[in-house]
């Protein structure tokens, strides 16, 4: 898994986002849907510009697994900056769930 999170991490930082994605899809496949993927998608999409799409798989990040969303901050620390980001993060910080 440490090998998928290290190679997606590297396409990300060089703006390969396309790519970026597909390695998501195959480490999902191969790693039995590991929730740091649905973190890791989210941020990518965000960076795509598909918004709505990236803000459903953090939901979905959030539902399965809080604790990786720091995985999530340290990929991109600027996604704090959005504000939809910040309420989703905040609604699962405070209530558990939504």
């Amino acid at each position: 898994m440490k090998g998928w999170k290290e190679l997606i991490r590297c396409l990300y930082d060089a703006d390969y986002f396309e790519e970026a994605l597909e390695q998501v899809e195959n480490a999902q496949r191969n790693t039995n849907d590991k929730p740091v993927f649905e973190f890791y998608r989210s941020a990518i999409l965000f960076a795509l510009g598909k918004s709505k799409e990236a803000q459903l798989h953090l939901r979905r990040g959030m539902q399965n697994a809080p604790g990786l969303v720091k995985q999530f901050v340290e990929l991109n620390p600027m996604l704090l900056q959005n504000s939809s980001v910040v309420e989703i993060i905040s609604a699962y910080k405070t209530t558990g769930h939504k």
